[in-house]
């Protein structure tokens, strides 16, 4: 398939910009003062991540990965880029239920 005969679903194009740089990275925050419990590196630092659980900021060894904290987002953080209309709701009560495990 080449260039001109690919298709981009409409959706893609408005949601989803694509990208100008070649690669994507994010900005890794040096935390000061702070040593991994783990492997003693002074080398610890913050972003945001998006995983299983959804978007979070990570306080993490880059020497050996050892996670010092992890903790939902908030508005100030601005990430993600984007906020989905529920956010802010209340949580049914089958989610609490499920939560409360």
């Amino acid at each position: 398939m080449t260039e001109k005969t690919k298709t981009v679903p409409w959706t893609d194009t408005i949601l989803y910009q694509r990208p100008e740089e070649e690669y994507i990275s994010v900005k890794r925050e040096l935390v000061a003062d702070a040593q991994c419990p783990a492997c003693d590196s002074k080398d610890v630092r913050r972003y945001p991540i998006v995983n299983w659980m959804g978007a979070r900021i990570v306080t993490k060894c880059q020497a050996c990965f050892h996670v010092l904290d992890m903790r939902e987002t908030v508005r100030e953080d601005k990430w993600p880029p984007y906020w989905p209309v529920t956010h802010d709701w209340a949580v049914s009560p089958a989610e609490q239920g499920r939560r409360r495990k």
